[in-house]
């Protein structure tokens, strides 16, 4: 992912015609934009226009919760 702060790795699930979570460690915050290039195993790369909407940061005790977010692609 590019973001206004550079670049950020992640690991996209429940991809969607229409967004994806992304698990990272640094999620940004809900309405921040960013830059998405998506490498799928079977099929062909792609990359958009994303924007936040949900993020989640787990607290110590929230076991088998992955840090990410929630993204709409936008264009």
């Amino acid at each position: 992912m590019l973001t206004a702060a550079g670049v950020i790795e992640g690991e996209t699930e429940n991809i969607s015609f229409n967004g994806a979570f992304i698990r990272c460690q640094k999620p940004l915050e809900p309405g921040e934009r960013l830059m998405v290039f998506v490498q799928l195993p079977s099929n062909p790369s792609f990359n958009s226009q994303a924007e936040v909407i949900w993020s989640r940061v787990p607290r110590p005790k929230d076991k088998g919760i992955s840090p990410g977010m929630g993204v709409k692609f936008v264009d």
